[in-house]
């Protein structure tokens, strides 16, 4: 089932490859890993690709490809008061690619349902342990804001 939004991949330089592979794994190949999954593109996203469960949906998704940022932002349920998942993937996220966290003290407390993993992390990914990684990221993600509320 492809999404029928379509998309201007050259938003996102460098990272095209990268980001049509990913965006292939979310519409396609992450339905055959996740039963009940199924994701379409949002329509009118600024900087970048986002994916919602539900066709035609303008807010509220679970991932999005973000050309502004050149990074996945991965949102885990809602941004309410005491949602911190976000704060504690991105630790996860930061210990695993040992990175440095790059976001600002006030941005992760004004998105902490948020998780983001550069582009640049991932562009380089050889090991098939870090995408598995990746991928169950995605796929907590998309349980934490759906499945999670049924």
């Amino acid at each position: 089932m492809m999404s029928n939004v379509q998309v201007d991949f050259d938003q996102f330089n460098e990272y095209v490859d990268l980001v049509k592979k990913l965006d292939y794994y979310l519409l396609s190949e992450m339905k055959e890993e996740l039963e009940g999954y199924q994701a379409f593109r949002m329509d009118d996203i600024k900087d970048g690709i986002a994916y919602h469960r539900i066709e035609n949906r303008a807010k509220d998704g679970f991932v999005k490809l973000c050309s502004a940022n050149n990074a996945i932002i991965l949102r885990f349920g809602s941004n309410t008061d005491n949602n911190y998942k976000g704060l504690v993937k991105q630790h996860v996220v930061d210990k695993h690619f040992n990175l440095l966290n790059k976001r600002t003290e006030k941005h992760l407390n004004k998105f902490a349902n948020e998780a983001f993993i550069y582009f640049e992390t991932l562009e380089n990914l050889i090991n098939i342990d870090d995408w598995e990684f990746v991928k169950q990221l995605i796929k907590e993600a998309y349980t934490d804001k759906f499945l999670d509320k049924e």
